[in-house]
């Protein structure tokens, strides 16, 4: 076990210098840095970054198979970037300040409900970014309406696991009650 740990911080210490190998990768490095929080899929405009007025910031990680452009997005009109390995999107999001990753999941929370998020997997996300920006409430009445679009959809599993993580998440005696009965009817 002590070797795997050893070996993985080896392995993550030479892909965080290879991604980051001179000056001006660096300054692109922090490109996929800031968009790392919105998880293995990159969304430029989530954060509201230099990327989308300089996309020639990525280019040069899509040469090297850091990151992909994906032919579809989950959000109409919005270009999105898969991260290839896990270890790159790790190490970068390690990278960040806990304050800062924070803030970001915080922007990325916001810009998917501006995309009209409605549906329990987007709603889901919501709360994820919430609770990981450090906003256990909001994320709880996010997965709140989750598990109720998940019910009218009749996807009671995923209903029921977006309910009971909001009742993880709610510390008020009565929204907590609320949550159980809903989980309780489904």
């Amino acid at each position: 076990h002590g070797r795997r740990l050893v070996r993985r911080a080896e392995i993550e210490h030479r892909l965080a210098a290879d991604l980051v190998d001179g000056q001006p990768e660096r300054r692109r490095f922090g490109a996929i840095q800031r968009n790392v929080a919105s998880g293995a899929i990159l969304h430029p405009r989530a954060i509201g970054n230099s990327v989308q007025q300089r996309p020639q910031r990525l280019p040069p990680f899509v040469q090297r198979e850091f990151i992909a452009p994906k032919q579809t997005s989950t959000f109409p009109g919005q270009c999105e970037y898969s991260i290839l390995h896990d270890p790159t999107r790790e190490v970068a999001y390690r990278m960040l300040p806990a304050p800062r990753r924070a803030e970001l999941h915080q922007r990325v929370a916001a810009w998917i409900l501006a995309q009209g998020a409605t549906g329990p997997e987007e709603l889901a996300m919501i709360a994820r970014h919430l609770d990981l920006g450090g906003e256990p409430g909001a994320a709880a009445d996010h997965l709140r309406r989750a598990g109720d679009a998940a019910c009218a959809a009749a996807a009671f599993q995923t209903a029921l696991g977006h309910y009971s993580r909001a009742v993880e998440l709610t510390e008020e005696p009565r929204q907590r009650f609320a949550l159980l009965a809903r989980r309780e009817r489904v």
